[in-house]
């Protein structure tokens, strides 16, 4: 048989009860004839069309047939010949992404609803596979899934959804919402012990494959328990591990009978009606059927899990079938169905020997070991029996071997980590041979990945500013992740913030990774100091100013600032004169300070004279002293003082005299200005009395 990786906690035994169609009423020996496979389609691989475990199956109003191909970790859909028209899926945890899907359904609508098991949510689909919307996240609260098995959808679009990790049954409406749950473990009625495959009739009741109590549960629309059906056995009517379950026009129920490797059909009242099928690789025998569905032609499909193929079967006789029971809480069973234990399956008495297989360590719950594992095969002959000669065992997967051990114990060693499936059956001294059966172990020793990302991620310094989240990705490869880290908020300000997480993997290795995260929030800060030179008496100054400055950050550091150096250099003139120094932390906070302000006059006043007064004579000339009026300016700090002061009185007699100002400004610039030049002489000429020149 080939090894597969399945994470189901049960064993599937290959070769009990030799079944051939038979029909167990008088008005269904004719339908006997009717369960003759006409077609199968479908083998190993990951190519279109090719299957790898199909899991649950379901049929559209157009006759398509949709598989939840589990190990390929997509959905495949076929026409109602087997021919392939598309896929959709792959194998992750994003959207539309698979980890294992086991259950498929169908919608009025075309919608296909997946149950995405070991991400533990349910998918919805168009009818092309194009993804809609998905619903549910791990754990045990109302509307939160464990290992999500079968699903189907009501008259109603109410979303049935078998939670098999949690024990019972949840309802959805149309898009998502939780409605309500039944179900808890147990055996007695209205409990569960590994629930798998859901069917809802044409009256809303449900019908509940309990695998591990290896019964079929009725419930009515509201989740009350209405009757049952099923004992622990190989015979007509009994079950071992049903998984599939469907219900056809007239009531009948038709199961999978998984480790029986048959199909059976009730009645409506949960009478057996007839069976076919065997353990077998040839048409019309089973290696483990999964999945059931019926079409509206009355033809039964079935997902033949561990031969990798659909086999198409029918369609069932149109033979009239009792009143279905009353919608109305069922009463007890007349004898108690307890579950079957994984490893030690109950089979019809016979006179071949059994054997049975115990793991140890036995697997944890979620059906995996992290250690190797030594499987101890023990085999009993029956009282009158000739006794046990040997046990015959071959493993195939992730490891191979085997051999034929002499006497009634074996023991067998398993230390590869993957899926190791594990086939035995005992041999007693007459040459009686037991129905080959199987234990399936994994092994997964390897730790998971574990790896933190702060978002936003840090700048080029290392540092946020801003709260970050931490969040977390954990990957493995073999087992799968248990429960994954939540993210982390860090809205504190700090340097080298520790966060610390651990994660298990299914098969309960951890791993563990530590994130560092710096938050800076606060701005910088800045101090200005005294103005070098220092203002005059005045307030102003007449040279550019230099104000020194300090900046500091008490967490991340200053990064940089805006002018550079130490210093802010103010140039501009003007009675308020500010500069803006700007500074940024390594963490990316900036801010920008403003210096004092200063009055800053670096131009000299003006000054401009007036006319000479007295004006001149025709010939350009005074006689007297002059005065020259002039007018001193300054546009930003003022005049401060003229010397001499206005006017200027020029009193020296030439042809050309001429007198300056000095003109200081508040600031203290100072310029000295020239008047015109004017030609002076108070002194009036002289005369002599004598000849005239040159007699005597």
């Amino acid at each position: 048989m080939r090894s597969v990786g399945l994470r189901t906690s049960w064993t599937l035994g290959v070769g009990f009860a030799l079944v051939c169609v038979l029909a167990l009423g008088p008005e269904s020996r004719a339908a006997a004839e009717s369960f003759r496979v006409q077609f199968a389609f479908g083998s190993p691989g990951s190519a279109p069309g090719e299957l790898n475990v199909p899991y649950g199956i379901a049929v559209d109003r157009a006759g398509r047939i949709v598989v939840a191909d589990a190990l390929n970790h997509r959905v495949q859909v076929f026409n109602d010949q087997g021919k392939h028209l598309f896929a959709f899926g792959s194998s992750g945890s994003g959207r539309g992404q698979f980890a294992e899907p086991h259950g498929v359904a169908v919608d009025a609508s075309g919608r296909i609803v997946v149950t995405d098991t070991l991400n533990s949510r349910v998918q919805v689909f168009d009818d092309k596979g194009k993804f809609l919307f998905t619903f549910g996240t791990p754990g045990s609260g109302p509307g939160q899934l464990a290992k999500p098995e079968g699903v189907a959808v009501d008259r109603r679009r109410r979303i049935v959804v078998v939670d098999q990790g949690n024990a019972r049954v949840q309802l959805f409406d149309a898009n998502g919402k939780f409605l309500l749950a039944f179900g808890s473990a147990g055996k007695e009625p209205g409990q569960f012990n590994a629930p798998t495959g859901v069917a809802v009739d044409a009256a809303g009741r449900i019908y509940v494959a309990d695998s591990f109590n290896n019964r079929v549960q009725l419930f009515d629309p509201r989740g009350r328990p209405v009757t049952m059906f099923g004992t622990s056995g190989a015979g007509p009517g009994q079950l071992y591990a049903p998984y599939g379950v469907a219900v056809d026009a007239v009531g009948r129920i038709i199961v999978a009978d998984a480790n029986n490797s048959r199909i059976q059909i009730f009645d409506a009242r949960g009478a057996s009606f007839a069976r076919f099928g065997g353990p077998g690789a040839g048409p019309g025998e089973f290696t483990a059927p999964f999945g059931v569905a019926l079409d509206q032609a009355g033809r039964i499909i079935a997902a033949d899990a561990f031969n990798h193929r659909i086999q198409v079967f029918g369609p069932t006789p149109a033979v009239a079938a009792p009143a279905p029971p009353p919608t109305a809480p069922a009463a007890p069973p007349a004898a108690p169905v307890a579950p079957v234990p994984a490893a030690a399956p109950v089979a019809a008495a016979s006179a071949t020997p059994a054997s049975d297989a115990a793991p140890s360590p036995p697997p944890n719950a979620k059906g995996w070991n992290n250690t190797d594992v030594t499987v101890t095969l023990h085999a009993t002959d029956n009282p009158n029996g000739s006794g046990v000669k040997e046990i015959q065992y071959s493993l195939a997967g992730a490891q191979a071997g085997g051999a034929v051990v002499s006497g009634s114990v074996a023991s067998v060693m398993i230390t590869a980590e993957g899926t190791t499936t594990l086939v035995y059956f005992a041999r007693d001294n007459a040459g009686n041979q037991q129905a080959p059966r199987t234990l399936t172990i994994r092994i997964d020793k390897t730790p998971p990945g574990l790896a933190c990302s702060p978002s936003p991620a840090a700048n080029a310094n290392g540092w946020n500013n801003t709260n970050v989240t931490v969040n977390f990705s954990a990957t493995d490869a073999l087992s799968g992740i248990d429960t994954p880290p939540a993210p982390v908020a860090l809205a504190t300000e700090g340097a080298n913030q520790i966060v610390t997480r651990s994660v298990l993997d299914n098969a309960g290795n951890s791993a563990s990774t530590t994130c560092r995260v710096s938050i800076d929030k606060t701005p910088p800060t800045l101090t200005f100091g005294a103005a070098t030179p220092a203002p005059n008496v005045n307030g102003w100054n007449n040279t550019n100013v230099s104000i020194p400055f300090r900046a500091s950050d008490a967490l991340s550091g200053v990064a940089t600032t805006e002018p550079g150096g130490s210093a802010l250099v103010l140039a501009t003139e003007g009675p308020v004169v500010t500069g803006t120094v700007s500074i940024t932390d390594r963490a990316g906070n900036s801010v920008a300070f403003t210096s004092p302000a200063v009055k800053l006059d670096k131009t000299p006043p003006t000054l401009s004279f007036g006319a000479p007064s007295p004006a001149p004579n025709l010939a350009g000339w005074h006689n007297t002293d002059v005065s020259i009026s002039f007018t001193a300016a300054d546009n930003l700090s003022g005049v401060a003082s003229t010397s001499p002061a206005s006017p200027l009185i020029l009193t020296d007699e030439a042809a050309a005299v001429i007198g300056t100002v000095v003109v200081t400004d508040a600031a203290g610039n100072s310029a000295t200005f020239t008047t015109p030049a004017v030609k002076i002489d108070k002194t009036a000429p002289g005369t002599t009395v004598g000849p005239p020149p040159g007699r005597r």
